[in-house]
């Protein structure tokens, strides 16, 4: 009759809803053992019925705040943001563990962070100009990268403090 209207078989359907599976979070070594991490657990079938899978484990490095920092700062190095030498001075004393001291903290803060979006080092700036205001240093739609200084002026503004009935003698701010 009409074998291809028939229902698909139940493994098939739950390999065409879940995978690829991703799961991530921190993970605990059994019978109390004193390993762990964080890190995510792929598992991707190739959508054939040889039986191949693959399962593997990728760390996270928002998770794991040294190699973040790690990761942040080669980025910004292979991107010439930060010069040869300072690069060399944060390798010659970080090993990017809890154990990192006084010297690398010196040589990872030894250039000028000044307007740099640290998420993206292309996007137009924040330029405060020498009567007060500010001003977008190019355009990107959607993008405002002053945004921050506007926050807090508007909102200690007294006429917007009284119109949302706020407390004047506080110093807000915008979320950070």
């Amino acid at each position: 009759p009409h074998h291809h209207l028939a229902k698909p078989h139940p493994h098939r359907v739950i390999i065409a809803i879940f995978f690829p599976f991703l799961l991530c979070g921190w993970q605990q070594a059994s019978k109390g053992a004193k390993r762990g991490g964080e890190g995510c657990l792929v598992v991707v079938h190739d959508g054939n019925n040889n039986g191949r899978w693959w399962l593997g484990q990728v760390g996270n490095p928002l998770l794991d705040e040294y190699k973040n920092g790690e990761g942040n700062l080669e980025f910004l190095w292979s991107h010439g943001v930060i010069s040869d030498e300072v690069w060399g001075k944060i390798l010659a004393n970080c090993t990017f563990t809890s154990s990192d001291d006084w010297p690398c903290f010196v040589a990872a803060h030894s250039f000028q962070r000044v307007n740099i979006d640290r998420y993206n080092i292309y996007a137009p700036v924040c330029l405060h100009e020498q009567d007060g205001t500010f001003r977008s240093s190019g355009y990107l739609p959607g993008y405002d990268p002053c945004i921050d200084y506007y926050i807090p002026r508007y909102l200690n503004n007294p006429d917007v403090q009284k119109a949302l009935h706020a407390r004047a003698d506080t110093n807000w701010s915008g979320c950070k």
